[in-house]
């Protein structure tokens, strides 16, 4: 007996569709003149086929009660359902429903349940016999109905696929994105209004079906409002950009030589960055370098900041640099750094603390060496690196010391 209930038990089991988190339900009621009703139950899904499947439909038992009515939708192959499934309803659907009346009378449908479907899916009651669409989001629909009538082909179920929405992206300008909405060609919204972030309305149309875009748009958040009847809806929409915009901030304007400065960009859209320190300088590749000179002077520092789309930026700042005091002199003195063919040489004449480190870069901000520094002298072989200017960066107690050297070979 056990083993009976067990197998019978997996029989159930393997035949039941399990729902996954995309499933769209409504329930369509009918209501009679004494108030009693039933109800149908449409549902879509991924992978649910029109046809009658017993793991995915459930064929309607009519029932007993005087004065009830009975109210079924209809699968492709005519089979009567309490329970209906559909696919994921990437097109739109039209249900048959049918109807038995028990009494004569007003009858009104409603959609007393409607879950998980896109607020621009427009769901709708068709009566043939009197060429009526009721939107069942925001109304019902009322019909006389005579008694013990079976009625087949009358009324039908429109269920809209949802607005669909892409975007052509804002150039280096950034004003000419545009929006474009791919609605169903079966709903005729009375208006879309396109506002900005703030607001402000941007443009608006009336009596639109189908396909429609809204141009000219720099990149930012847009809220899309569809009117249809009394029924609205608002989509919260975002267009991308490639224009850039960047901003220099230093760590100090005026330094004296053999100062460190750091230099930090603010940026919007850039990936690609270049930097020219006014001394003939240049480091690419380093969204936030730091920079030693080594001459007192007035210095031109111009960061162009740019993407793989071809847009640019420039922001450039002055920094004045004065010679050096006596302890930057002793501070400088105690770090050398010199070059001599393929090698680079480091010198400290004061103590080294742990975590001290020496990083080698080319004019691309690109490293090429790095270690740790151990000992007061260090020689760095570059044997495989071109001829050209380099900067080294020395990190000691918590100080940096950067210079610019030529290895030539």
């Amino acid at each position: 007996m056990r083993t009976m209930i067990v197998a019978l038990f997996f029989v159930l089991l393997n035949s039941i569709a399990f729902a996954t988190q995309e499933k769209k339900t409504t329930k369509i009621r009918l209501t009679a003149p004494g108030g009693f009703l039933d109800q149908t139950t449409i549902y879509f899904d991924l992978g649910i086929t029109p046809a009658y499947s017993p793991t995915e439909d459930g064929p309607k038992a009519y029932g007993m009660i005087p004065n009830a009515p009975t109210l079924y939708s209809i699968t492709s192959d005519n089979v009567y359902c309490s329970t209906n499934g559909f696919s994921d309803l990437t097109e739109s659907e039209i249900i048959p429903l049918g109807v038995r009346t028990d009494t004569a009378g007003t009858y009104i449908f409603t959609a007393p349940i409607i879950t998980n479907f896109d607020s621009s899916t427009i769901i709708q009651l068709e009566d043939r016999e009197q060429n009526i669409l009721t939107d069942l989001r925001v109304s019902f629909y009322p019909v006389i109905l005579a008694d013990s009538q079976v009625i087949n082909g009358r009324f039908f179920l429109h269920v809209s696929r949802p607005v669909h929405f892409t975007q052509q992206v804002a150039g280096c300008a950034n004003n000419d994105g545009i929006l474009f909405v791919n609605g169903e060609n079966t709903i005729q919204w009375t208006a879309a209004y396109l506002f900005d972030s703030t607001g402000l309305l941007i443009d608006s149309l009336t009596n639109i079906t189908g396909s429609y875009s809204f141009g000219g748009l720099p990149e930012g958040d847009y809220h899309l409002c569809l009117k249809l009847g009394e029924y609205e809806t608002v989509k919260d929409l975002f267009l991308n950009g490639n224009y850039v915009v960047a901003y220099i901030q230093t760590s100090t304007l005026t330094a004296a030589a053999n100062q460190e400065i750091t230099f930090h960009s603010t940026v919007h859209n850039a990936t690609l960055f270049l930097w020219e320190f006014g001394d003939s300088t240049q480091i690419g590749g380093i969204a936030n370098p730091s920079y030693t000179y080594m001459e007192a002077g007035q210095y031109k520092v111009i960061l162009t900041a740019s993407n793989e789309a071809g847009c640019s930026y420039r922001d450039s700042v002055t920094v004045n640099i004065s010679a050096a005091t006596a302890v930057e002199a002793l501070n400088h003195d105690a770090r050398k750094i010199w070059a001599f063919d393929n090698t680079i040489t480091v010198q400290l004449n004061e103590e080294i603390n742990e975590g001290a480190e020496l990083k080698v870069y080319n004019l691309l901000g690109q490293p090429v060496y790095y270690n740790s520094i151990t000992k007061a002298t260090t020689v760095v072989t570059l044997s495989n690196e071109p001829n050209g200017y380099y900067i080294v960066s020395l990190q000691n107690k918590n100080d940096h010391f950067t210079k610019r050297v030529f290895l030539g070979k």
